[in-house]
């Protein structure tokens, strides 16, 4: 294989990532974005779609699609704002609730199949190396 510079190769990285995520979640019957959504939800439930939206960095019309998808599969509700009606708060449902023990299973299953014969201080490293590399970029 000829020498590839980083940027390709993290691209390659991340494609096989996601690839490797849509495959895992796909009998889960979750589209890869969702299980984050899911996550953070049970973090902090109710939060409204603007700040879910920041914390996952996708747009707000993104994360609108994003649950109205989820929303169709019963896996979170909305509702309006007591303050604000114009603010959406975002609940996990019952079923939504249930997906998370089947969700962090799967994280799982992909951590140890993405760091496969990697010693815990190169995870370390790893770890390092990806949040600086997120700061560069968000920080451009």
């Amino acid at each position: 294989m000829p020498q590839q510079n980083l940027d390709f190769l993290l691209v390659r990285v991340c494609r096989a990532h996601i690839n490797t995520a849509s495959e895992v979640f796909a009998p889960l019957k979750l589209q890869r974005s969702w299980p984050g959504v899911l996550l953070q939800l049970e973090l902090k439930d109710g939060m409204d779609q603007t700040e879910l939206a920041q914390r996952l960095e996708v747009s707000t019309p993104t994360m609108t699609n994003l649950l109205n998808r989820m929303e169709t599969a019963g896996l979170v509700r909305r509702c309006k704002g007591c303050q604000d009606s114009r603010i959406s708060n975002v609940y996990l449902s019952d079923a939504g609730r249930l997906k998370l023990d089947e969700v962090k299973a799967a994280i799982q299953q992909m951590e140890e199949t993405t760091f496969a014969g990697f010693l815990t201080e190169e995870k370390a490293q790893m770890v390092a190396f990806l949040e600086r590399i997120h700061t560069n970029l968000i920080n451009k």
